[in-house]
């Protein structure tokens, strides 16, 4: 048996009258936005570690998890830093790809290529082949 479109929920819902008068129903439908996608993930990665390995910030290197927040505040995600149980350092929070939507993921992973080689960053494959 072949599972009924959004459409056809929809359709049935708005010609089905409701059982009594009594009672109010509200339905609301929302496109689901397809996440990041396990290559798009991969390439990140790749690319942050060629990152890592290339680039530094005032003589400081990072590692490819720094990295990632550093873009990513960048590219103009919120990233918030919390205190650690001591007090004495903070981490980032809320720096999560795997919510961004695969037309999000391409559009970050585009900005990684620009800025990696705006400064200088030699990517080992094809650049346009991490945006796809």
């Amino acid at each position: 048996m072949k599972e009924p479109t959004a459409e056809q929920i929809v359709r049935f819902f708005m010609n089905t009258p409701p059982a009594t008068s009594a009672h109010a129903y509200k339905m609301i439908v929302d496109e689901e936005k397809e996440t990041r996608t396990s290559e798009q993930n991969r390439k990140m990665w790749a690319m942050l570690g060629e990152i890592a390995e290339q680039l530094q910030i005032n003589g400081q290197s990072f590692d490819k998890d720094r990295w990632k927040a550093i873009m990513l505040h960048a590219w103009g995600e919120q990233v918030e830093f919390l205190p650690t149980l001591d007090g004495t350092s903070f981490f980032p929070y809320g720096h999560q790809t795997s919510k961004l939507s695969t037309k999000k993921m391409s559009s970050f992973l585009e900005f990684i290529i620009a800025e990696g080689t705006q400064r200088g960053v030699k990517f080992a494959d094809d650049p346009a082949d991490h945006a796809r």
